[in-house]
């Protein structure tokens, strides 16, 4: 089993829950910035591709005992710079 955003609940679980880990805030602010940048000029108006990076934190849903990272640790450093489409 695999859940998304890596909320707190996630590492509580039995068996603690592997999450994809999302950049929320990041998410957020861009949002905020592409919304704006509508509301002042309506011919910005579309779809814009985001790509920010995530994340695997791997637990015992998908680890079996003893091999991979320890459990509750992220698996890998993850690729902050922003990509543009």
């Amino acid at each position: 089993m695999i859940g998304f955003d890596d909320i707190t609940m996630a590492e509580l679980l039995t068996p603690a829950l592997t999450t994809v880990a999302a950049p929320l805030r990041l998410m957020g602010r861009r949002s905020v910035g592409h919304l704006l940048a509508t509301l002042s000029d309506p011919r910005t108006r579309g779809s814009q591709l985001l790509v920010l990076p995530t994340q695997l934190v791997v637990r015992a849903s998908t680890a079996p005992r003893g091999t991979g990272p320890r459990p509750g640790r992220r698996a890998a450093k993850p690729d902050t710079r922003e990509r543009q489409p």
